[in-house]
């Protein structure tokens, strides 16, 4: 980028009219934060470009001096496009225009965003057609890859409202987190330790911050650094973020509303927030995205899609053949169970008690699919298990009763050391079945492995067992056979 040389005339400053002559870049909006310091005086006076342009739209306002050091302190070792780019650091004499001596001056030039907060994107969106989490969820994307980005070089943002994320008016680029004036460099500096006044409830909990702060109300944060992390404290402002956009949205759906106020309370949640990482931040909005909710990441919940595989069972239950389900229902391991009856003998004398082993299984996978569908309308259960949670659950109902036979309980209560559950499951799960079909087949234990589904989590889950066998189970890939 082209960098030429600009002067800046006339700026008055605490009623001192200023010339100060400096960088900043061509051909782009930009700010400029200029701190001066009087030769014969103790304070510091701040100026703050609102705006500027190569149009020389300026406008001043005065501030604290300090803010300008913890943005400077905090953006320098940044280069994130979620948060303001430093271009140009420069420092020295300035002259005032009505005196004849010189002033120490620091000029620091960076992004201007010109856009709206968040909160005002919200309030003006109008159009009951925008599902407004659809937003919500990007933006709050964006502002946790600042923080992450932030907290890899020991800063913490301290200041994380609304207000200070900004939309960019320019299409398809990410919001930006802006005032880091509360920022902090979390490192421990005996010759100039960092300090912050306590100002709002937004900072941390009553409860955490009423024995560290002074009298004065001051929390020496980055001696508290050295003894724990300190991240938290912005997850907890991110916890009051969500909802303060949840609150804004005019149109967000009820169940959208509950959720986002679910992890909202998650965040907030004095002291199991101190254990919150960026991970499961993350988890917590993937889990927001509408793609989760329909049909959550699962493709083992569709029902009544086109042109998939389907059964319908007589009391209108659905069961869907895709992904790992199809698989499973067309392995040979399971298909053995087409003829083995559900209740025996029992057609003998109950008309109508026709029903197979596998017809039983499926039916059991298809309520289990429903119950899910129902418990993810409950925030919390939406908060607490994945997609990988519900699929397994699905596969557990499906494969329940995948090590029987003709009698099998019959045979256990008389011979019950011959017949063992385990064993059965682990030849089950370990047979190519060519000895059934004429033709070798990937076993069903390594079918489930390469679709994530750990067997061993499902023979405790279908067994009630806690401990899993002493044993190398036969389809285990550690195994010779």
């Amino acid at each position: 980028m082209r960098i030429e040389r600009s002067i800046w005339q006339q700026i008055t400053v605490n009623g001192s009219e200023l010339t100060v002559e400096g960088q900043i870049p061509s051909h782009r909006r930009h700010q400029v934060l200029l701190v001066v310091r009087a030769a014969d005086e103790e304070e510091k006076f701040l100026a703050r470009c609102l705006r500027t342009s190569d149009e020389q739209d300026i406008g001043w306002a005065q501030v604290a001096a300090a803010s300008v050091y913890h943005e400077l302190n905090a953006l320098k070792a940044v280069d994130r496009p979620e948060l303001p780019r430093v271009y140009e650091r420069w420092s020295g004499p300035a002259r005032l225009s009505n005196a004849d001596r010189t002033v120490d001056v620091l000029a620091v030039t960076r992004d201007f965003i010109e856009g709206l907060s968040v909160d005002q994107r919200l309030k003006d969106l109008d159009s009951p057609n925008v599902d407004p989490v659809r937003l919500i969820v990007p933006w709050l994307e964006g502002v946790l890859r600042a923080l992450i980005a932030l907290h890899a070089n020991n800063v913490g943002h301290f200041d994380l409202r609304a207000a200070n994320v900004i939309h960019p008016d320019e299409q398809r680029r990410p919001v930006v987190v802006i005032d880091l004036n509360s920022s902090q460099v979390l490192r421990v500096n005996e010759a100039a330790r960092h300090t912050i006044l306590q100002l709002d409830e937004r900072l941390a909990p009553e409860a955490w911050y009423r024995d560290r702060a002074d009298r004065e109300g001051r929390i020496d944060l980055a001696r508290l650094r050295a003894e724990s992390p300190l991240e938290w404290l912005d997850w907890y402002q991110f916890g009051l973020l969500i909802r303060e956009l949840a609150v804004t949205a005019k149109n967000l759906d009820a169940t959208n509303r509950r959720y986002l106020d679910e992890v909202a309370s998650y965040l907030t949640d004095y002291p199991a927030c101190t254990e919150v990482k960026a991970p499961e931040v993350h988890r917590l909005l993937e889990r927001a995205k509408p793609e989760f909710l329909h049909p959550y990441g699962v493709p083992e919940l569709v029902r009544n899609a086109r042109n998939v595989d389907v059964e319908i069972f007589p009391d209108a239950q659905v069961f869907t053949k895709v992904g790992v389900l199809g698989e499973i229902v067309r392995h040979p391991a399971f298909t053995r169970l087409f003829e083995v009856k559900q209740l025996t003998l029992l057609r003998y004398v109950f008309v109508g008690a026709e029903h197979t082993r596998a017809m039983h299984m499926m039916h059991c996978a298809s309520l289990t699919a429903d119950l899910l569908k129902h418990l993810f309308s409950e925030p919390r259960f939406r908060r607490t298990f994945d997609s990988r949670d519900v699929r397994f659950a699905i596969v557990a109902a499906l494969l329940h009763d995948i090590n029987h036979f003709p009698f099998l309980h019959t045979f256990q209560e008389s011979a019950r050391s011959l017949f063992t559950n385990r064993a059965l499951f682990d030849e089950v799960m370990g047979s190519d079945f060519s000895h059934f079909t004429g033709q070798r087949h990937v076993p069903l234990g390594q079918l489930l492995t390469d679709s994530a589904i750990d067997p061993e989590a499902l023979w405790r889950v279908i067994s009630a067992s806690g401990t899993s066998s002493d044993n190398v189970a036969p389809w285990s890939s550690s195994s010779t056979r």
